[in-house]
Order: structure tokens, then sequence, then C-alpha cells
């Protein structure tokens, strides 16, 4: 579709732009918990990690994961997808706070009243990642090392993640 063409050519902005008018088409005829919403959502927070919102990803990555779970059981490609997206998103947070310490603390990020929205997602995509059974061990250290973040480092902006290549919606 456009927004991934768009999102290759590095016109972010319009590739957002296509997803949202898409979710104004998908939502309405198909509900919040159908797999092309989930998908669309996924492949928003590719665009915004290009775009260094982490939050707004991760956000979004807990979403569409919660609807491939929910679809799909935790075996299927599109449920694995999105807890890999989600568990990249904290490698980076921790890649952060290992090269620029005291630009992250997740803590401090969650409990501040300007962004009560990051709080939830940051939860609910640790409690995803704890409950993938065949991950359990990497999960457990990257939950491990993440709660160090919260307890070590200051929250800052930093650099954006890695592109990742989008899902067709």
């Amino acid at each position: 579709n456009m927004a991934i063409v768009y999102q290759k050519l590095g016109q972010l902005d319009k590739a957002l732009e296509t997803y949202e008018k898409a979710l104004e088409i998908f939502i309405p005829a198909l509900g919040n918990s159908h797999v092309s919403v989930a998908r669309t959502q996924q492949n928003m927070a590719l665009v915004h990690l290009d775009l260094g919102n982490k939050v707004e990803a991760l956000k979004l990555y807990e979403v569409a994961h919660a609807t491939f779970l929910a679809s799909f059981g935790p075996d299927h490609r599109n449920t694995r997808k999105a807890a890999s997206g989600m568990m990249r998103l904290v490698a980076d947070i921790q890649k952060l706070a290992r090269q620029q310490p005291g630009t992250v603390d997740v803590d401090r990020f969650k409990s501040e009243s300007s962004a009560p929205e990051a709080s939830g997602a940051l939860d609910a995509a640790e409690e995803r990642l704890a409950g993938l059974g065949r991950e359990a061990g990497v999960v457990e250290a990257r939950l491990e090392s993440l709660l160090a973040i919260h307890q070590a480092t200051d929250a800052g902006p930093g650099p954006a993640a890695a592109p990742s290549s989008p899902t067709t919606t």
C-alpha cells in the first residue's frame, strides 16, 4: 500500500498519515480487534520508531500483539513478530542507557503526568513479554535489565531505533 511506499522513501509523515487514514476506514468497518487493524498498528509502530517516538511505538506494538495473541495464539508469526518488536524496543532502550548513561529513566518517565500512557504501555509490554513461554529466559533477562534501567538512568531524547521493514495491511 501507499503507506509502505512512503515509508520506504523516507516520507515518514506521509506514511503515518496514510496509516491513520487506513485505521479510520478499518476500525469502523472491522472493529478494533481485527488483524488488519493490528497489522496497520504494527506498521505504524515501525514508522514511530523511525521517527524516534518510542513510547508511541511501544503502545502500538502492545495493542497489535494483544490482537494477534487473541486471534492467532502465541506461536503465530504475527504474534511473535509483534513481541519481537517490543523486545527490540526494550533492547534499544537498554542500549541507549548503556551508551548514554543518565539519558533514560523509565520509572521517572512512566510516572510523569505529561505521559501517563507511557506507564500503561510499558507495563503492558512487560506483561506481554513475560507471558511468552518459549522466550521466557530471554524475556526475563530483558525485563531485569529494563528494571535496572528504571533505577539507574534519566529520561531524555535519544536516537531513533533502526528502521524495520513494514508488513502489508
